[in-house]
């Protein structure tokens, strides 16, 4: 199995910034009130700090043929990193789909929803993290775009 350094070189970054995410959520003291307001703020905060090395490792993994891909995906489930993202419940459903295919229902309401969930401040706040992607966004979007056609029809103006 061979892995990219480019590759090894971004998902240490990604995993650094994460920890340093990680770190400041576990520093909060038990006795806070309104955490998940605590823990929103650190999920805005933190956006592009964690998600540049992660676009940049979509970049560079979309010239991978099936069997790189395959090695890569085996090295980082091998990671500290990815035991930490099964805590949020959007990330673990994608990608262990017992149930799942583009469109599941369990999914969808995640994506409505788009609230922290999850058992641990970690696991919300990485779920949170995931609900702000882009695709999420889209998904959220077309329910909005597609109710105000629909109300449009209704009152005459389509």
């Amino acid at each position: 199995m061979t892995i990219s350094h480019k590759f090894i070189q971004l998902y240490g970054q990604m995993e650094e910034a994460y920890a340093a995410c990680k770190s400041e959520i576990e520093s909060i003291p038990k006795e806070v009130p309104d955490r998940e307001k605590v823990l929103e703020k650190i999920v805005q905060e933190s956006r592009s700090m964690c998600r540049n090395p992660m676009f940049k490792l979509g970049e560079i993994t979309v010239e991978f043929t099936p069997a790189e891909r395959e090695d890569h995906q085996q090295w980082v489930r091998k990671t500290e990193h990815w035991k930490g993202i099964q805590e949020s419940p959007f990330c673990r459903r994608i990608v262990n789909k017992p149930d799942g295919y583009p469109g599941d229902f369990q999914l969808m309401n995640m994506i409505y929803r788009n609230a922290l969930e999850g058992d641990t401040d970690w696991g919300k706040f990485i779920h949170r993290q995931a609900l702000e992607s882009e695709t999420p966004q889209a998904v959220r979007n077309r329910r909005d775009f597609l109710r105000e056609q629909i109300l449009d029809l209704i009152r005459g103006g389509g």
